[in-house]
């Protein structure tokens, strides 16, 4: 298209010029020139594209995990898990099991008990989430608890000491609080087993005995010669140093060679009422006669002093057994009860009728 600017007016839209009498003169030379010319004026008309902003880019050197990009107020660094998610931060609350760990403690659910494993409350498998020493992922202790969540109490452990009467041999389970009998005894006053869980056994005047678990048999060790009348306690120290008390004193006995040592006299108006015994840190502790119930008290093994840990509040605890860190005592009327070792004090915790309980001894397994 051909146009002259001089003494017309051009009107682009029209495609047509227009001199000062109103004539109008159209020249084009083909279609493509009118095409191009429309395109060109529809390009001069849009707006500009402008470029997107650039991605920001971290500083070189600086830490990309300090940075909180879910703005909840913690980054990677301040304990955040999941930084994408302003959901999910250390200072987030985590009430239910729904695959998002909202309080960043590693549990999806509630944990109060930190054992790692979520409240059955909270749709989690932890059937006690105030005791951390209950979960489903741990295996059974012998103790009062269902370690392992699965309702059934030291499943798959022998949790079993000894007790006897005057004439019978039991093995006792104190969490389950039961008992089987498993032979006679030869009207034995105490007994005590060594680290390898043997049992031996004195009875008046002062016979000692070892147990044969094979033949369920008592086989006598030595006669022991002392001056100090029937030793009625007996135990037996990681040494297999062999401890014995009657009244006040206290004896070493030395089984090879038939003989009984005066280690010392207790003091302090004890009197023993029925048994000694040594827990796993070898200490040596035994019941003495008291009001309103005996004594527990601790034995010096190198001078044979007492020393008072406390009053039991229960008379007649005539056996005495250490075992998974508990210590047990067996009563004349048949009872089981617990001692406190830092108070001395001491709660029934079952009672066997129509059983004269004298000793009792820690087993193999504990």
């Amino acid at each position: 298209m051909k146009i002259q600017n001089s003494g017309y007016l051009c009107i682009i839209s029209l495609m047509a010029c227009m001199d000062s009498k109103g004539t109008t003169t159209i020249d084009l030379d083909d279609t493509e020139q009118q095409e191009n010319i429309e395109d060109s004026a529809e390009e001069e008309t849009l707006e500009p594209t402008q470029d997107p902003e650039p991605t920001q880019e971290p500083e070189p050197g600086s830490n990309p995990n300090s940075t909180d990009n879910d703005g909840d107020g913690y980054s990677e660094d301040n304990g955040d898990c999941d930084d994408t998610d302003p959901n999910s931060s250390p200072n987030g609350t985590d009430e239910d099991v729904d695959g998002i760990d909202q309080n960043c403690d590693g549990v999806d659910g509630i944990d109060a008990d930190g054992d790692g494993v979520a409240s059955t409350e909270s749709g989690g498998d932890d059937c006690d989430d105030s005791n951390d020493n209950i979960s489903p992922e741990l295996t059974e202790s012998c103790d009062y608890l269902d370690n392992d969540c699965d309702g059934v109490l030291n499943n798959d452990r022998d949790c079993l000491v000894y007790a006897h009467s005057p004439s019978t041999l039991y093995e006792v389970d104190p969490f389950q609080r039961t008992l089987s009998e498993i032979t006679s005894v030869p009207s034995l006053y105490d007994f005590d087993t060594d680290l390898s869980g043997t049992l031996y056994g004195i009875s008046p005047p002062s016979t000692v005995y070892i147990f044969d678990e094979s033949t369920l048999s008592w086989n006598t060790v030595a006669s022991v010669n002392h001056n100090g009348g029937t030793l009625n306690s007996f135990c037996i120290h990681s040494s297999n140093q062999i401890y014995a008390t009657v009244g006040n004193q206290v004896y070493t006995i030395d089984t090879n060679q038939g003989s009984a040592t005066l280690l010392g006299n207790l003091g302090g108006n004890f009197h023993s009422s029925g048994d000694c015994v040594v827990d796993k840190i070898d200490g040596i502790y035994m019941t003495s006669t008291g009001s309103p119930g005996d004594n527990f008290v601790r034995i010096n093994p190198e001078t044979g002093e007492g020393t008072l840990v406390g009053n039991t509040g229960i008379s007649g605890i005539y056996g005495l057994t250490s075992a998974w860190g508990y210590m047990f005592g067996f009563t004349g009327n048949g009872s089981l009860v617990e001692i406190d070792k830092t108070t001395g004090s001491a709660q029934v915790l079952h009672t066997f009728p129509n059983i004269v309980f004298y000793g009792a001894a820690s087993s193999a397994m504990r």
